[in-house]
């Protein structure tokens, strides 16, 4: 599903207009599936219902919402919050239904007060909040602070339900206003909007439902923003009868070091889990024991160690790196490899050197030593996948971690664009960003993936996809859509803490099997 900004969102309508869809039409198709999704959940014989009403579409979609619950037999009451047309039918025949329970505070003649509205709000168990919607274009002012306010302070007792975003909310960066309305349920019309998936939005935008209301659909064609899909069939790779270990690719995972011995197993383990058929782990000599008990199945090169544990190089060992690694299918790169002058080294040798044929994933202290590279982008213009987190991502990028979180989606954008390379912003709602300007976002937020070694885990399944032929961006997005996809079922179990990243890595192979058979 396509993901909008404001901008995109009114083009789609003007080019459902020239289309022969009216502005009535989808005003009245938003009302109506408004009203059908209170009636599922909520009794026109014991919840009273307050709607509140702005200036523009949004409090059009909310009368006509209103109107129905009352032809239905709800309890409604309506607050106009903002002035509304004098000659708005829809309302003159809200009026005509209700009049005795509409409020109009907009109206500089009325005596509605912000008691009454406080009554009105104890005395209500469904509060619609149709303000803002998409049309909020600066700070909530005072004095409409002050009833949302009085939302604010009663909404553990009551069920908020937002028409296409809380009012407070950016439509296209999610930045929220110190007044804004936190909603239990959010209904996105037509497409879901970039502020839906902004971290800082999570507490306010509640439930996420996005309702058809009959956009014409062709002009989406043209939005590079989307949500992962879930995975058919074809798109995981094949597994003939025939096939030998050998069919199915060999991953070399370099990383390791003695603080973080157990990285680079659960990033071997997680890709021998979505089904690389060999991996080796390049490490220091000193963890071989510990990578070997957990990994079994891997084959081991030792990196030699200094006399404090640390990794050092020689010419010799270089050599034979460089004669091992146009071997592999997919190259590991970072995973608890730790920071050293050696390490920067290595790293800048190993990337800066290779063959336009290698495929990375880079992850970790490999992307904190990027960091510090100058232009590293320049010196290594293979296309590759970075997996980093947002502290990794402030680094690259000299920005601020604030700056990212109010600018997500372009920031990934425009990065995977300039260092032509895939991003897997990793975090609530991960985002994926592609050189050619699209960006996928998951849709998913899950704290039970708040946990170390969850990374680790889903670069080794980016890795492991890379090595049996997938694209780096079909592993990515597969990577990211399984990860997610098995802590979200795990959370049905163990609730919202508790799950180890090794936990995750067990669960991968009956997941993956679940969408074949989907999709088979």
């Amino acid at each position: 599903m396509k993901i909008v900004s404001k901008l995109q969102m009114q083009a789609i309508e003007n080019f459902s207009f020239q289309n022969g869809i009216s502005n009535l039409d989808l005003i009245k198709n938003s009302g109506l599936l408004i009203s059908n999704f209170i009636s599922e959940r909520f009794s026109n014989e014991s919840d009273q219902i307050l709607v509140l009403l702005g200036s523009g579409t949004n409090g059009s979609d909310g009368i006509v919402a209103a109107s129905n619950l009352i032809f239905r037999g709800y309890d409604v009451s309506i607050v106009i919050l903002r002035p509304r047309l004098k000659n708005d039918k829809d309302l003159q025949r809200l009026y005509a239904q209700q009049e005795s329970q509409i409020f109009d505070y907009s109206d500089n003649q009325s005596k509605f007060s912000i008691n009454q509205f406080t009554e009105l709000i104890n005395k209500s168990d469904v509060i619609v909040d149709a303000v803002f919607g998409t049309g909020l274009s600066r700070p909530i002012n005072l004095e409409l602070g002050k009833f949302f306010k009085i939302i604010q302070d009663n909404q553990s007792t009551k069920s908020i339900i937002s028409v296409d975003l809380p009012s407070g909310l950016n439509p296209d960066n999610g930045k929220v206003d110190p007044s804004a309305i936190s909603a239990d349920f959010t209904l996105a019309l037509g497409f879901p909007k970039l502020g839906h998936f902004n971290p800082l939005a999570i507490e306010y935008v509640g439930e996420l439902n996005v309702l058809d209301i009959g956009l014409n659909q062709e002009f989406e064609e043209n939005i590079l923003t989307r949500t992962i899909s879930t995975p058919s069939f074809n798109e995981f790779p094949v597994r003939k009868l025939n096939s030998n270990k050998g069919t199915f690719g060999k991953t070399l995972i370099i990383g390791g070091s003695k603080n973080f011995p157990g990285s680079v197993s659960l990033a071997a383990n997680a890709a021998y889990r979505v089904g690389s058929g060999l991996i080796e782990g390049m490490i220091p000599a000193n963890i071989i024991g510990s990578f070997s008990a957990l990994t079994p199945e891997a084959i081991v090169f030792p990196l030699p160690i200094d006399q404090f544990g640390e990794m050092e190089m020689t010419p010799t060992t270089n050599l034979s790196i460089a004669s091992e690694i146009n071997q592999y299918s997919s190259i590991l790169l970072g995973c608890g490899l730790g920071i050293s002058a050696i390490k920067i080294q290595f790293v800048q040798n190993l990337l800066f050197s290779s063959s336009a044929h290698s495929k990375f994933v880079i992850d970790a202290d490999a992307l904190n030593i990027l960091s510090n590279t100058y232009k590293w982008w320049d010196r290594f213009s293979t296309k590759a996948v970075l997996t980093p987190h947002l502290k990794e991502m402030a680094r690259l990028t000299r920005m601020s971690i604030l700056d990212i979180q109010n600018d997500r989606v372009e920031v990934v954008r425009h990065f995977a664009q300039y260092w032509n390379k895939i991003i897997v912003l990793k975090g609530a709602f991960t985002l994926i960003g592609f050189p050619t300007g699209e960006v996928l976002v998951n849709t998913e937020s899950n704290p039970l993936l708040s946990t170390a070694g969850t990374g680790d885990v889903l670069a080794g399944m980016i890795a492991g996809f890379v090595s049996q032929g997938l694209s780096l961006e079909k592993s990515s997005e597969l990577g990211v859509f399984i990860h997610s996809e098995i802590a979200k079922n795990e959370k049905h179990i163990k609730g919202t803490s508790g799950l180890l990243a090794s936990d995750l890595v067990n669960k991968i192979p009956e997941v993956i099997n679940v969408f074949r058979d989907k999709n088979g």
